[in-house]
């Protein structure tokens, strides 16, 4: 998209209302809106220009040679709880603002309005100078609920890279809560890293709430530490090397399961404690929802933001399908069981009917759980199954290996063909349930010495942690635990 220059003057309040895409004001609210995936370049006034949304999302979006703020954002009352949200973006040569956020509301609002800027490169922005001008820009007119989040952002060639104004009264100060972290600035701004006061501001006006942890600070690639006149109304602030922030493990962990699993994490933020029980050196969670954990022995290895949810673990879905099936018999062409007909809905959804289908059970199983044919194969031969594990190094021979839950059991020895799943092992017995075992799908177990039994298909499960499930009884088990996204 391009434009001619606008001659318009831009205002600091919220009387500045043109741009390439706009939404007036109105006391109604927009409730939702993406901007994804666009470019504007030479753009002579607000490339994206909106009041009063509940929800916004920015992200992929580029934006290069622009006369006004690229991203600029009014709000009226928060009626309920909002995120804009600002990820991915691109921000070059910019006589304004990249991002310019203005929000209203009184000391009684009950909602949080909650601004996340993440993963966005700002270049050469703010060239105007002017006293509401910057990278990031954040004007805070309500004495409510403010909650932002700028996070693993880069900066470069700025007069000054973030202003967040906290215009909060110092019995309301604590409604702000600015996090400001992971972030590098790649070269030394002439005016200031952070400011949190405009020109007539005390810091009676504007409290200390902004926390800047863990940021990187360069000249010329070389880490520094910043000029404390450079950094102005932070409550607290650290740095981070280069070789540091690039080593960090951040939001992009996706899916880790902390049931059973060792860290040495310790929650970073006392307002954010509660989701976890910590007992000798193990976390479990205990609740949903957003949180922080900070590594103290290795700040590298900190998570942050990370999203609890409950969920089942994927192995446990696979085998609690199988248990369903218990009971199911074979069927000759007419439909009649109690006969060895070998006609069953595995092989029908195979696309063998009729055929023994014991391996077509465990491949039916796996397939109705969502289990990938890179982590249990599609096969119908226990032959070819068990050379597909072997090929990949992830046989084991029963000699040598202890089964556990999930595993896929192989009898290949002494004439026997047979394959079934996994459920329970103790050392001595192996459990199992199995299709193609007298005609039904059934329970079985055996001798870990059995002669029959060749050995075992080791699936990677992406996440394990049933090794203390007991399914020898042939009860499907819960399967929920605490996992991050």
């Amino acid at each position: 998209m391009n434009t001619t220059v606008n001659n318009s003057s831009w205002f600091a309040t919220n009387k500045y209302t043109s741009g390439i895409i706009t939404s007036t004001s109105s006391d109604n609210y927009n409730d939702v809106i993406y901007i994804d995936r666009n470019q504007f370049i030479n753009i002579g006034d607000c490339a994206i220009n909106l009041c009063q949304i509940n929800e916004l999302s920015c992200s992929y979006n580029y934006f290069d040679t622009f006369s006004k703020d690229a991203i600029r954002v009014n709000d009226g009352k928060v009626t309920q709880e909002c995120t804009w949200n600002f990820t991915s973006n691109t921000f070059i040569n910019g006589e304004y603002s990249g991002i310019y956020l203005r929000t209203y509301s009184s000391d009684t609002a009950a909602y949080y309005h909650n601004v996340i800027i993440s993963n966005n490169n700002f270049d050469n922005v703010g060239k105007n100078g002017g006293e509401y001008v910057a990278s990031i820009v954040f004007r805070n007119y309500q004495e409510g609920l403010a909650n932002i989040t700028i996070r693993n952002n880069e900066f470069n060639n700025g007069k000054k890279y973030i202003f967040l104004r906290n215009n909060a009264i110092v019995g309301h100060q604590e409604n702000f809560c600015a996090m400001v972290y992971n972030n590098t600035f790649k070269s030394i701004p002439s005016g200031y890293y952070f400011n949190n006061l405009n020109s007539s501001d005390t810091f009676e006006k504007n409290p200390k709430q902004t926390v800047l942890y863990d940021n990187c600070y360069l000249d010329n690639g070389l880490d520094i530490t910043p000029n404390e006149s450079k950094i102005i109304g932070a409550k607290s602030s650290t740095t981070i090397s280069k070789e540091d922030l690039d080593r960090k493990v951040f939001v992009e962990m996706p899916n880790i399961v902390f049931v059973g699993v060792k860290y040495e994490f310790r929650s970073f933020f006392p307002e954010e404690e509660g989701y976890f029980e910590y007992s000798d050196g193990y976390f479990t969670p205990i609740k949903e929802g957003e949180t922080t954990l900070f590594n103290y022995n290795d700040p590298s290895r900190s998570v942050h933001h990370i999203k609890i949810v409950k969920r089942v673990e994927l192995v446990v879905k696979f085998i609690n399908i199988a248990l369903g099936e218990i009971g199911y018999e074979e069927m000759d062409a007419n439909g009649k069981t109690g006969t060895s007909g070998n006609y069953t809905k595995y092989g029908e959804w195979y696309g063998l009917n009729p055929g023994a289908w014991c391996a077509m059970f465990v491949s039916w199983c796996a397939s109705q759980a969502g289990v990938s044919t890179s982590v249990i194969p599609k096969y119908a031969s226990v032959s070819i199954g068990m050379e597909w594990y072997k090929e990949r190094g992830l046989f084991q021979y029963k000699e040598d290996y202890t089964p556990k839950a999930g595993d896929i059991m192989f009898m290949k020895s002494n004439g026997a063909s047979h394959t079934g799943i996994v459920l329970y092992c103790d050392g001595k017995t192996l459990y199992t349930v199995e299709g193609n075992t007298s005609d039904k799908v059934a329970l079985r177990k055996y001798d870990v010495t059995n002669g029959k039994i060749t050995g075992y298909g080791t699936p990677t499960w992406e996440y394990y942690s049933p090794d203390g499930y007991d399914f020898s009884s042939g009860e499907a088990q819960d399967g929920t635990n605490f996992s991050t996204r």
